[in-house]
C-alpha cells in the first residue's frame, strides 16, 4: 500500500516537456504532452499458512516429475518460500521430529488358551484339607506344604 500524504493533485502531474525528445521527433507521433504514465499499486497481499498446509504443499514438491515452480504457482507462493520451507522440514526431522501416525491395533482373533484343568487335594492328619485347581507352580506348592507341615 502506497500512502502520499504531502502531495496535492497538481503534483502528481507531470508537466509537459519543454522540447520533445529526438525520438518523439524521429516517430512521427507528434506531440505526446497528453501522454502520462500510470502508476497502479496493489496491496501485498501475505498469506498465513498452517504447518499442516506446508507440509502438505511441501510433500507435493517432493513427488517424482513435480516441477516446484507450478506447485508454487497453484499455490500461490513463491519457489524461495516452498525451498525455505523444505528446508525446515528437512531440519526438523533431522532434529528426530517427524510427522507419526497412531493406528488402533486390531483385537487378536484366536481366543485365550483355556486354563489347564485337573486339580490336587491334599489331606492333613490334623483334619486339613487342601483343594488346588489347574495347574500348581512347583516353588508355591513347596511354600504352602512347608507351611502347613509346620502346624
Amino acid at each position: 500500500m502506497v500512502e502520499v500524504g504531502w502531495m496535492d493533485d497538481d503534483a502528481l502531474t507531470a508537466p509537459p516537456l519543454a522540447s520533445p525528445s529526438y525520438d518523439d521527433r524521429k516517430s512521427g507521433s507528434g506531440s505526446r504532452a497528453g501522454r502520462g504514465v500510470e502508476v497502479r499499486v496493489r496491496e501485498v497481499r501475505r498469506r498465513v499458512q498452517s504447518p499442516e498446509d506446508r507440509l502438505r504443499i511441501v510433500r507435493e514438491t517432493l513427488e517424482p516429475g513435480v516441477v516446484v515452480q507450478v506447485v508454487a504457482d497453484r499455490h500461490g507462493v513463491s519457489t524461495g518460500q516452498l525451498y525455505t520451507w523444505r528446508k525446515q522440514m528437512l531440519a526438523t526431522a533431522m532434529a528426530g521430529f517427524v510427522p507419526v501416525e497412531v493406528v488402533a491395533e486390531p483385537m487378536p482373533t484366536a481366543p485365550a488358551a483355556p486354563a489347564p484343568t485337573g486339580g490336587l487335594e491334599i489331606a492333613m492328619p490334623s483334619g486339613v484339607s487342601l483343594r488346588i485347581t489347574g495347574s500348581p507352580d512347583a516353588a508355591t506348592l513347596r511354600l504352602v506344604l512347608a507351611e502347613l507341615a509346620r502346624r
